[in-house]
């Protein structure tokens, strides 16, 4: 099994009148050809943290180049080929309520045949533990505050006490206390200095 992360390019966009539809075209001329998947045919509201899964009639080559792959819009995914199975994890949650359009062109099996398929669907909203906990931001507490970023798909914990690693700890579980696991986050931790005097910055 070999595990790319590679940043899949703009194909096109396509929207679809009064809702979008998820399809798999198919590639039906030789033996080789997508047998199932996930999302399934015509999905809506799929959950943007969802892996998406191709299973094909062979095993897949796994020595081959990962130019076979094109998105719209671009998105950074890690993908892993599993003897018939290509899976696709998002490297971040895709937008919600949002259309994706995935190309496979000229994927080559053990058997040194070829084919080709794309997915159009439509992602749902988010409901996982981090997604929500992200919604309660920001959080302003007595000793912190929490920020996300999105653009780093982080966050930022500002420390407004001396104590720095009271009020560290204090954020870390208020990660846990809402089903986040800190570990697993990119976190910037900030302490916030006020002037005092003739602006002076407060004694460490």
């Amino acid at each position: 099994m070999r595990r790319w992360l590679i940043v899949l390019g703009i194909l096109l966009t396509i929207a679809v009148a009064g809702g979008a539809l998820a399809v798999y075209s198919f590639n039906r001329s030789g033996k080789f050809r997508v047998v199932g998947g996930s999302p399934s045919n015509k999905s809506t509201n799929v959950p943007p943290e969802n892996t998406i899964t191709l299973v094909f009639s062979q095993d897949l080559d796994t020595n081959q180049a990962q130019t076979f792959l094109q998105t719209s819009p671009s998105q950074l995914f890690v993908m892993e080929l599993q003897k018939n199975k290509l899976v696709l994890t998002p490297a971040k949650p895709l937008q919600e309520k949002s259309q994706y359009l995935i190309s496979i062109n000229n994927i080559r099996s053990t058997q040194g045949q070829q084919t080709s398929t794309s997915i159009l669907f439509t992602t749902g909203v988010n409901n996982s533990p981090r997604a929500q906990f992200i919604r309660l931001l920001p959080f302003s507490g007595s000793d912190f505050n929490i920020f996300y970023n999105e653009n780093l798909d982080g966050f930022t914990v500002q420390i407004s006490t001396k104590s720095m690693d009271q009020a560290k700890a204090q954020a870390l579980q208020y990660f846990r206390d809402n089903n986040v696991d800190p570990n697993k986050q990119r976190i910037d931790f900030q302490q916030l200095r006020y002037l005092q005097g003739k602006g002076a910055p407060p004694p460490n």
